[in-house]
């Protein structure tokens, strides 16, 4: 889990996530794209992001919570 500060115009560069992702927009708003397709994020929304590419980038000042799912292991 981890907070994210986004500033207008501010972007998280594509990096590949290996396990589905929760974001919650705390305050402002923020673009995110998932596997190429782009989607606005703005206050007490969600988005329950798939494995793949990701990338954000701040439309406003922004403050998100990033919660990453990894599956569960029964041998663990």
């Amino acid at each position: 889990m981890r907070i994210i500060q986004l500033e207008p115009g501010e972007k998280i560069p594509e990096c590949q996530m290996d396990s589905r992702v929760i974001f919650l927009a705390l305050e402002g708003k923020v673009a995110v794209t998932v596997n190429g397709e782009r989607v606005g994020l703005g206050e007490r929304q969600v988005i329950v992001a798939e494995p793949g590419l990701l990338a954000m980038e701040g439309i406003t000042r922004s403050w998100l919570l990033g919660i990453q799912i990894k599956p569960f292991d029964r041998e663990e």
